[in-house]
C-alpha cells in the first residue's frame, strides 16, 4: 500500500450451498471452470449414486405395494368366490325344496284324479248291478253285469294307477336332473375358484421371493453411497492439506516479498536523485510525444489495420524507456527511444501529406439556416409579416419545455447546463445571478444524399462533399435574420461549441468506414529548457518546475460576435471567428448558446424582443477539406 504497511485483511467470499447439500454450487457470476476437479467428480458420483438409490428404493416400495395390492385383491376374490358358492348352494337348496314340493303336489294330484276315477267307476258298477226291471226275479243278469263292470273298473283303475306312478316317477326324475345340474355347476365353480386362488397365491409367492433381491439392491446402493461419500471426504481432506500448504507457501512468499520490498525501498531511497529526476522528466517528454502521435492519428484518421496508423505509434511510445538519438535538434530513426517514434511520425506525415492532399486543401464557404435546413420550416407567404411559418418559428424558439435531445429551448439559467460550465468562458460571474438564454442543440453530418443536419437533401439545403475524407472548420460566423436593431443591442454575441464527437472518414480509396473522436481542447503547458545545474538542484521538481501550466486545463470557448441584417447579408461583410479551426464539421452534437443579457440589460426582455422579431438563425462555416488517397 501507499503507507508501506502489509495488507492482512481477509477477503470474504460467499459460496451458495446446493439444493442437494452435497457441497457448494458456483453462481453464474463466478464464471465457468476450464476443467473439473476431483471434488466435483466425487460430488457427481454421489449425486448419480443417490439417484440410483432413489430408483432402487422406488422399486422396493413398488414391489411391497404390489404384494399388498395382490393380497388385498386375493382376499377380495376369495370373498367373492365364497359369496358365489353360498349363492349357488342356496339356489341348490331352494330348487331342491321346490322340486320336492312339485313332486308331492304332482303325486297328490294323480291320487286325487285316480280316486275320482275309482269313485266314478264304482258308481257305474253299482248302477249296472241294480235290476233294470222292478222285481228281483225279473232281471237275473244284473249281478253279472255288475260283476263284469266292477272287474273292468278295477283292472282300468289298476292300470291308471300304474301310469300315474310312472308319470310321478318321470316328474321326480326330471326335477332330480335339474338338481344334479345345479350341484355339478356348484362343484365346478368351487374347483375353478380354488384354482384361481391358488394361481394368485403362486404369483404372490413369486413377488415375495423377489423382495429379498430387491432389498439387497437397496442395501448395496446404500453401501455405494457410503463409499463415494468416503472418497469425497478424502478429497476434501486432500484439498484442506493443499490449502494449508498454499497458506504456508503464501506466508513464506509474503515474508520474501516483504523483505524484497524493504530492500527495494532502501534502494529507491538511496538511489541517485538525479536519476529519479531524469525519469520524471522522461515521462513528461513521453507525454508530449504521445500527444504528438495523437494529433498525427487525428489528422491522418487511418484505421487500426494500417501499419501507418497512429495507434501503432501510441503503443510503441508507451513501451519506450529511453530518449533515443537526436542530431542537430532532429530525431534520428533507427535507434530505440522516443526520438525514433518522432522521426517515423515526421517521415510518415511527409509522405501522407501529399498522398491525402493535406498540403492542398479545398477551401469553401457554406451558409446554413436553422429554420429551413434543421427544423424544415418553409415560408408559406414571405411577403406577409404575419406568415404562419414565422409564428411557428417564434413559438419554437420561445418554448420552455425540457430539452431532452436536439432542438431549441429557452433556459432560465445557463449555469444549469453542464456543457456551458465546461466548454464556455462565462460572460459574468455566477454570483451575478441566473442568466437566461436560448440553447440550440443539433447534430451535423457529411453523408451523400443528406443535408448538413442529417435530413434528406432538398431544395435550398447545403451539404459537404462526402468524397473527401476530412472536412474541417476554418472559421465560423453567425447572424440573425430580421433582427430588431432599434430595440436590441447592435452587438449581440453567442457561443457555438462542438460538444459531441468529431467524425472523420477513412482516407483510403472506397473505404467509407468512419472513426469517432472525443476531442479535448487541452491547454498544453509550455516546457522550460533544462540544463545540467537544474538536474543537480535538490529543490527542482520536474512536474512542477518544468511546465508553465497544468495538463488538466481545458481551453474554453469565448463568445463570438453575431451579426444581423434586414433579410440577407453578404458573407464578406462578416467577421468570422477562428476558434473552431481544425475541428471536423461532422460532429454528433453542436451547441449554440445565446445569452439574453447580450441583447438588453434585462435578459428576459431582451429574449422576448428577439423572439418577436427574429425569423431565422443562420451561421456560416469556412472550411477546408482533404481528398484522401
Amino acid at each position: 500500500s501507499d503507507t508501506g504497511t502489509l495488507e492482512t485483511s481477509i477477503l470474504t467470499i460467499d459460496y451458495p450451498v446446493s439444493a442437494g447439500s452435497y457441497g457448494y454450487a458456483a453462481t453464474t457470476a463466478m464464471g465457468k471452470r476450464r476443467a473439473l476437479g476431483e471434488v466435483q467428480f466425487a460430488l457427481g458420483d454421489i449425486v448419480r449414486a443417490h439417484a440410483d438409490l432413489k430408483v432402487a428404493l422406488q422399486d422396493y416400495d413398488g414391489l411391497n405395494q404390489d404384494i399388498r395390492d395382490a393380497l388385498e385383491l386375493l382376499q377380495m376374490r376369495h370373498n367373492l368366490n365364497r359369496d358365489r358358492v353360498i349363492a349357488l348352494s342356496t339356489q341348490l337348496g331352494t330348487v331342491t325344496s321346490i322340486n320336492i314340493g312339485i313332486t308331492v303336489a304332482k303325486v297328490v294330484e294323480l291320487a286325487a284324479r285316480r280316486t275320482s276315477s275309482i269313485i266314478e267307476g264304482m258308481t257305474a258298477v253299482t248302477t249296472e248291478s241294480l235290476p233294470k226291471v222292478l222285481g228281483f226275479s225279473n232281471d237275473a243278469t244284473s249281478p253279472a253285469r255288475g260283476g263284469i263292470k266292477a272287474a273292468g273298473t278295477i283292472i282300468g283303475t289298476v292300470a291308471d294307477i300304474v301310469g300315474d306312478v310312472s308319470e310321478g316317477v318321470q316328474e321326480g326324475l326330471s326335477l332330480s336332473k335339474e338338481t344334479v345340474g345345479l350341484s355339478t355347476d356348484l362343484a365346478i365353480t368351487t374347483l375353478s375358484q380354488n384354482f384361481e386362488v391358488q394361481q394368485a397365491v403362486k404369483e404372490i409367492e413369486a413377488m415375495v421371493r423377489n423382495e429379498a433381491a430387491t432389498r439387497i439392491k437397496v442395501y448395496q446402493q446404500m453401501e455405494v453411497i457410503r463409499d463415494l461419500v468416503g472418497r469425497y471426504q478424502r478429497h476434501l481432506a486432500e484439498g484442506a492439506q493443499v490449502q494449508e500448504q498454499l497458506a504456508r507457501f503464501r506466508r513464506n512468499t509474503a515474508a520474501d516479498v516483504t523483505d524484497a520490498r524493504y530492500q527495494d525501498m532502501t534502494f529507491r531511497i538511496f538511489r541517485n536523485d538525479a536519476l529519479r529526476k531524469y525519469r520524471s522528466q522522461f515521462d513528461l517528454a513521453a507525454r508530449y510525444v504521445y500527444l504528438a502521435a495523437s494529433a498525427y492519428d487525428y489528422e491522418s484518421n487511418l484505421l487500426g489495420d494500417d501499419n501507418r496508423a497512429g495507434r501503432d505509434f501510441l503503443t510503441d511510445i508507451v513501451r519506450q524507456r529511453s530518449l533515443g538519438q537526436i542530431q542537430d535538434g532532429e530525431p534520428v530513426i533507427g535507434t530505440a527511444g522516443l526520438a525514433d517514434a518522432l522521426g517515423r511520425l515526421d517521415a510518415n506525415y511527409e509522405v501522407i501529406k501529399t498522398q491525402f492532399g493535406l498540403n492542398n486543401p479545398a477551401v469553401e464557404t457554406t451558409r446554413f439556416s436553422l429554420r429551413h435546413e434543421l427544423f424544415r420550416m418553409r415560408d408559406e407567404n414571405p411577403e406577409d409579416p404575419d406568415d404562419p411559418s414565422d409564428l411557428e418559428w417564434r413559438r419554437l424558439i420561445g418554448r420552455r419545455d425540457p430539452l431532452t435531445g436536439h432542438g431549441i429551448q429557452r433556459m432560465d439559467n445557463l449555469w444549469s447546463i453542464p456543457e456551458f460550465r465546461r466548454y464556455c468562458r462565462p460572460f459574468a460571474p455566477e454570483s451575478a445571478g441566473p442568466q437566461p438564454g436560448l440553447v440550440i442543440r443539433f447534430p451535423s453530418t457529411v453523408t451523400f444524399g443528406l443535408n448538413f443536419f442529417g435530413w434528406p437533401l432538398g431544395g435550398g439545403d447545403s451539404s459537404y462533399d462526402s468524397s473527401r475524407f476530412s472536412t474541417r472548420v476554418r472559421s465560423a460566423g453567425v447572424w440573425f435574420q430580421n433582427y430588431d436593431g432599434h430595440g436590441l443591442s447592435q452587438t449581440p454575441r453567442m457561443y457555438l461549441v462542438p460538444v459531441g464527437m468529431d467524425v472523420l472518414r477513412s482516407p483510403d480509396g472506397d473505404n467509407f468506414a468512419t472513426r469517432e473522436w472525443r476531442v479535448i481542447d487541452q491547454a498544453l503547458p509550455v516546457p522550460f529548457p533544462l540544463g545540467a545545474n537544474t538536474l543537480r538542484d535538490p529543490l527542482w521538481i520536474p512536474q512542477n518546475d518544468s511546465l508553465g501550466g497544468s495538463f488538466a486545463s481545458v481551453r474554453r470557448h469565448a463568445a463570438m460576435r453575431a451579426y444581423h441584417d434586414d433579410g440577407f447579408v453578404e458573407p464578406d461583410s462578416l467577421t468570422t471567428d477562428t476558434r473552431l479551426i481544425g475541428r471536423s464539421v461532422w460532429n454528433t452534437d453542436w451547441m449554440m448558446i445565446i445569452p439574453g443579457g447580450t441583447f438588453l440589460a434585462d435578459p428576459d426582455e431582451g429574449l422576448d424582443t428577439f423572439i418577436r422579431s427574429n425569423t431565422d438563425i443562420l451561421f456560416l462555416l469556412q472550411s477546408y477539406s482533404y481528398s484522401g488517397n
